[in-house]
């Protein structure tokens, strides 16, 4: 075996592992309940995950709502998101969509006067290529992209 050989194997396995460690550690289930489902998460992050919940429901019924957000705390196990009841007597079944993401999606107060850095290095200068509620992907979304050259480090906020 060659010396790019190993080079080459050495870093898809890093790259392998690294998007194995790189994903969120939540998990979403059902546990048979008289009449319905419990649908529960459990979160492994040391952070609030936000989870969006689409339900598709067969005779049955959310009791917290549909195509919701839910946060769930850091760190707990069996979190009810919500159960699902059945309507009317005879079958019954669902199906559901879920998309998270880290930290709590639904926190409205922040403090205002505090001073944000830009997410580079101080006295570096980078093109803003989308902004606030823009046409692409920041649609009713207030969020901001920056031109950056591959590899330009990324200083968090």
């Amino acid at each position: 075996m060659t010396n790019s050989t190993v080079v080459r194997i050495i870093l898809l396995l890093c790259l392998v592992t690294s998007s194995l460690y790189g994903q969120i550690k939540l998990k979403t289930y059902s546990e048979k309940i008289e009449k319905g489902f419990k649908f529960l998460a459990d979160n492994n992050e040391y952070c609030p995950v936000s989870v969006k919940v689409d339900l598709v429901l067969n005779n049955m019924s959310s009791s917290k709502g549909n195509h919701k957000i839910f946060v769930i705390p850091p760190r707990v196990k069996n979190y009810l998101i919500t159960k699902l009841k059945m309507r009317n007597p005879g079958r019954y079944s669902y199906r559901t969509s879920t998309r998270f993401n880290f930290g709590n999606s639904l926190k409205e107060a922040y403090d205002k006067d505090y001073v944000y850095n830009l997410p580079y290095k101080n006295k570096s200068a980078f093109k803003l290529h989308q902004g606030y509620n823009g046409r692409s992907t920041h649609q009713n979304k207030n969020a901001l992209d920056f031109s950056m050259p591959i590899g330009t480090p990324i200083h968090a906020a």
